[in-house]
C-alpha cells in the first residue's frame, strides 16, 4: 500500500499537485489487504466514511456499524 500512495505522489507532483499528508484520509473498499496507509514514514488516518460532493459515502462495515 505504501508503494502505491508513493507512486500516486510522485505522478500528482509531475501536473502540479501536492498530497498534504496530514490532511490526508484513507478508507478500504472490497480490499483484505489489512496493511497501514503510511507516506513517506507519516501514518494515515483510516476513515469508515467521508463527505464527496455534499454526499457522504460509508464503506459497508461502517454502514453496518452505524446501523447497529
Amino acid at each position: 500500500m505504501e508503494e502505491k500512495l508513493k507512486r500516486l505522489k510522485e505522478e500528482a507532483e509531475l501536473v502540479g499537485l501536492h498530497i498534504k499528508i496530514n490532511n490526508t484520509k484513507g478508507m478500504r473498499v472490497n480490499t483484505s489487504n489489512m496493511q497501514k496507509f503510511r507516506l513517506e514514514e507519516t501514518k494515515i488516518k483510516e476513515v469508515g466514511s467521508f463527505v464527496y460532493l455534499r454526499s457522504e459515502v460509508w464503506c459497508q462495515k461502517a454502514e453496518e456499524e452505524r446501523t447497529m
